[in-house]
């Protein structure tokens, strides 16, 4: 048994899940991020200059444009932080025109990554009295 989600994501070959002294779910790492998980995260740093926060809003305006529900989950300062949905998501697409407006908007990095298993622990945590 762990607390920790990063060791259990790493060296568990099915993890399990109780609430209530329950278990609620049991899986492997990516079933439980696949079924519980609601969102990807998109991540970005932008090169500082005068223009920066033109080039976030004009890069936050990009993704919300291409991804229906894009919510800002903690940008501030060049880093860029969305929550996007994974319904209708077409990721070949969105990595497309990230590529092609990298320049301009003077992106450093960026990751978009899935919904790790810590998130959806505290997805459970909620239920638990």
């Amino acid at each position: 048994t762990t607390h920790s989600m990063e060791e259990a994501d790493s060296l568990s070959d099915r993890i399990g899940i109780l609430v209530n002294g329950k278990l609620a779910v049991l899986g492997t790492s990516q079933e439980l991020k696949s079924s519980f998980g609601m969102n990807y995260t998109f991540e970005s740093t932008l090169e500082a200059g005068e223009d920066l926060h033109e080039r976030v809003m004009d890069l936050t305006k990009l993704m919300n444009d291409n991804v229906e529900g894009a919510v800002d989950d903690g940008s501030f300062d060049g880093r860029v932080r969305l929550e996007l949905p994974q319904d209708n998501l077409n990721l070949s697409r969105l990595f497309c025109e990230l590529e092609e407006k990298r320049d301009i908007f003077k992106i450093k990095d960026y990751t978009i990554s899935q919904t790790t298993l810590e998130q959806v622990f505290i997805h459970f945590a909620q239920y638990q009295h």
